[in-house]
């Protein structure tokens, strides 16, 4: 099952290089919900035939309309009673309603109230469900209204081929600017998302979850990042001839604590660098000193290795989370703001001096002292 892992990594070193300047990317606001939702309207605005090419992509698969209906006028609103985008057409009297999800719970009922929204009554109504990857929207979103009622939409094939069809006719230079950067925010963001859903696919297949459970997606995003951490953060230790071995696959998967261990005293001892993935912790990294066996080497870390706190633990004499070391950094932030895997590598390079500092002391401590 390792293989696996492996390869998830392979594919996520297929990076998405970006253009000279995209401000969302650099903002790192390109997973917010609304702001799509002002982008999508704006550019169905610029001209008619953005408009058409719009909805000629979200409707092609359905037979809702005809070409000549997709081809008259429109209202296009946003936020009209909470609704995120609402496209009218009055002489045909047909609402198209579009619920626009990224990286959000669903609301109680939320799409049956659209789809019973008392100021459309004159309207045939048809609501899209728009999510990066075409996910299904929740029974509680539905209540009484049937799945089939639903349309399901996605960036990743409807909204990137809209904007490819407007790229490929657009001559303003400028207008062809902000499109092709926008087409850049929607590949970063599909790619990453197909990314933890490969790791629910693939590796997390025993779970036996909702595989539309958004907590546990994200959940399963942030595993395989602190995966990516310690999978480079373990090659430097490597490269300096520092011995160590991993968590297994199944920590990985359901434990809360996993990481990366390396001996200081063979069946005794070990240092480990370890995420603590639990409630209250939320995907902290600490480093700590781990009895192997039945063993009592506290007065010897207690009087030698200084970091914050001794532990009373029965398995660990001592260990400190990443606030309380210095030049180290706050994960727990890290590990709630952050699904970039380039990010998680990026962290693993600026955390290696600091840990690899600490364990050149614990072994320093136990080289000099044994375990006498």
């Amino acid at each position: 099952m390792k293989d696996v892992f492996h390869l998830l990594l392979q594919k996520s070193q297929q990076i998405i290089e970006p253009i000279i300047f995209n401000p969302l990317l650099v903002a790192d606001k390109y997973y917010w919900e609304l702001s799509h939702s002002k982008i999508l309207e704006y550019i169905v605005n610029l001209n008619s035939d953005y408009l058409r090419y719009f909805l000629e992509t979200i409707t092609e698969s359905t037979k809702i309309m005809n070409p000549d209906t997709i081809g008259e006028l429109w209202n296009v609103n946003r936020e009209y009673r909470k609704i995120d985008l609402l496209f009218t057409n009055d002489q045909k009297q047909i609402a198209i309603i579009i619920e626009n999800k990224i990286h959000a719970d669903d609301q109680d009922k939320q799409l049956y109230r659209y789809f019973n929204e008392p100021a459309l009554n004159m309207y045939q109504r048809h609501i899209f469900y728009l999510t990066l990857l075409g996910s299904a929207p929740s029974s509680k979103s539905l209540h009484n209204l049937s799945i089939d009622n639903i349309k399901l939409l996605s960036y990743s094939e409807h909204i990137h081929n809209f904007i490819v069809k407007c790229i490929n006719v657009t001559q303003d230079n400028d207008i062809l600017v902000g499109l092709k950067e926008y087409l850049e925010d929607i590949n970063m963001m599909t790619v990453e998302e197909r990314r933890k859903k490969e790791i629910v696919d693939l590796v997390f297949e025993q779970q036996g979850v909702n595989r539309n459970d958004i907590a546990f997606l994200n959940a399963a995003g942030l595993r395989y990042c602190h995966y990516i951490f310690i999978n480079e953060l373990s090659n430097m230790f490597k490269n300096k001839n520092i011995v160590c071995d991993w968590s297994d696959l199944n920590e990985f998967k359901t434990s809360y604590e996993y990481g990366l261990r390396a001996p200081l005293i063979e069946k005794e001892i070990e240092f480990w660098i370890c995420f603590d993935n639990d409630d209250k912790r939320k995907g902290d990294l600490f480093i700590g000193l781990k009895k192997l066996e039945n063993n009592d080497l506290s007065k010897i870390v207690k009087k030698n290795y200084k970091l914050t706190k001794e532990s009373s633990n029965e398995y660990w004499y001592y260990w400190a989370y990443s606030k309380e070391i210095d030049n180290l950094g706050d994960f727990t932030n890290r590990s709630i703001s952050s699904y970039d895997l380039n990010d998680w590598k990026q962290y693993a390079h600026e955390a290696y001096p600091v840990l690899l500092n600490q364990y050149n002391n614990a072994k320093k401590i136990f080289l000099t002292t044994g375990s006498t």
